[in-house]
C-alpha cells in the first residue's frame, strides 16, 4: 500500500470511531441495552472481524483481506467497533466505581489500558516472525477477543453497581463519624 492509501485507511478508522460512538448510543437508546450488553456486542463484533480475517490464510477462498476494498471496509468496521468499545468500557468502569474512589480507579483503568495496548501488536509480531505470515496471527486475535468476551460474561454488572453503591454509603458513614468531609477533585473546599 502506498502512503496515501495508509493515510486514507487511518482516516476511515478515525471517522468510523466517531460514527461508531453515535450509532452505538442510538442503538442502545432504541433497544434499551445495558452498558454491559453493548460492550459484549462490541466484543462479538471483534470476534467476527477477526474470524473474517482468518479466511486470508486459505488461497482457495476469494475473500478475507485479499482485495483493496476489503482493507477500506474493514478499517471502517474496526473504527466503528473501536469507538463503541472505548466508550462503553469506560462507561462500565465508571458505573462500577465507588464514590470517592474515582481518581484511583480511573488511574488504574488508564494504566491497564495503556499497558495492554502492546499485547496485540506483540502477538502479531511474534507470529509473523515465527511463521513469516501476518495472516496466521488472526486466529490468535480471534481467540483473544473470544476469551475477553467469555471473561466479560462472568461479570455481574448489576451486583457490581450495588456493591459500589453500598461501599460508597459505608465510606460516607465512616467519614461522618470523624466529622470530616472528603474533598473531591475540583471542589472548592
Amino acid at each position: 500500500m502506498t502512503m496515501s492509501q495508509l493515510l486514507f485507511t487511518a482516516m476511515l478508522a478515525s471517522f468510523g470511531g466517531m460514527v461508531g460512538i453515535s450509532l452505538a448510543g442510538a442503538f442502545q437508546k432504541r433497544y434499551q441495552v445495558t452498558t454491559m450488553g453493548m460492550l459484549r456486542y462490541t466484543l462479538m463484533g471483534y470476534v467476527l472481524e477477526s474470524s473474517y480475517l482468518c479466511f486470508n490464510m486459505f488461497d482457495s477462498v476469494p475473500f478475507g483481506l485479499k482485495h483493496e476494498f476489503e482493507v477500506y471496509s474493514l478499517s471502517l468496521a474496526h473504527g466503528l467497533l473501536m469507538g463503541a468499545a472505548t466508550s462503553y468500557s469506560r462507561a462500565l468502569c465508571a458505573e462500577l466505581t465507588p464514590k470517592y474512589r474515582e481518581s484511583s480507579i480511573a488511574s488504574f483503568y488508564q494504566l491497564t489500558a495503556t499497558g495492554s495496548c502492546w499485547f496485540g501488536p506483540l502477538v502479531v509480531f511474534l507470529v509473523h516472525n515465527f511463521t513469516g505470515s501476518y495472516s496466521k496471527s488472526f486466529p490468535m486475535l480471534a481467540a483473544l477477543f473470544m476469551l475477553g468476551f467469555l471473561i466479560l460474561l462472568q461479570v455481574d454488572a448489576e451486583q457490581g453497581y450495588l456493591d459500589a453503591t453500598n461501599l460508597s454509603h459505608k465510606q460516607i458513614t465512616a467519614t461522618s463519624v470523624f466529622k470530616c468531609k472528603p474533598v473531591q477533585y475540583g471542589s472548592t473546599d
